[in-house]
This record gives C-alpha cells, sequence and structure tokens, in this order.
C-alpha cells in the first residue's frame, strides 16, 4: 500500500498524496513514533510497552487502535495478553530513515 517504485517519474495521483497525508499524520505524534519503533524492532505486550515508554495502558492502547486502524501494527493474543508488531516494511523503513535522521542531528 505504501510502496512505489524508485524510477517512476510518473506525477502522485492527488488520491496518493492524501495516502501520504495521512500517514505522515500517524506518524507525527511522538508516543505513536517511540511505539513504532519499538514494535518494528520486537513484538511487546500493552503493560510492557507503557512501562518502556514510560505512560500509561490506556494511553497506549489508544494509539495502538489508532495504528491498528491504519494497519501499522499487528496483533497476536497469548490467554489474556495480547502482543502487538509492526509488519510493514515501509513503516520499518521510515522508522529507520527517521532514527538515523535524528541520530546524525544530536
Amino acid at each position: 500500500m505504501w510502496s512505489r517504485r524508485m524510477n517512476d517519474k510518473s506525477p502522485l495521483s492527488e488520491e496518493s498524496f492524501e495516502k501520504a497525508a495521512e500517514l505522515l499524520s500517524l506518524l507525527a505524534e511522538p508516543k505513536r513514533l517511540r511505539i513504532l519503533s519499538v514494535t518494528s524492532k520486537e513484538e511487546i505486550s500493552v503493560s510492557a510497552l507503557a512501562e518502556r515508554i514510560g505512560v500509561g495502558k490506556t494511553l497506549i492502547s489508544h494509539h495502538l487502535g489508532t495504528l491498528r486502524m491504519h494497519n501499522a501494527v499487528e496483533t497476536r493474543e497469548a490467554g489474556t495478553l495480547v502482543y502487538y508488531r509492526c509488519t510493514s516494511p515501509t513503516i520499518h523503513k521510515m522508522i529507520a530513515t527517521i532514527e538515523e535522521i535524528v541520530d546524525a542531528a544530536q
């Protein structure tokens, strides 16, 4: 959904720009970026993610719901626990690029 050939020089359609803006809006929230950074590297439960990021489970669950609605994360249930992970190769690349940019700027 979020991939495109780099050598394709044709202009993006209005719909493509709208989808890109939607994705960038999804990534524009710092806590969601942190969630995606963690879940792109490992599968993790809500409780463990809340502890790692340092916010409450309610807020983490809200952001995970938003990310799940946009197909940015997937879930796996194990008993009473729900584990999350980012499975989108494009979002993995974007998170890695953002991390590189931030590291280089420090």
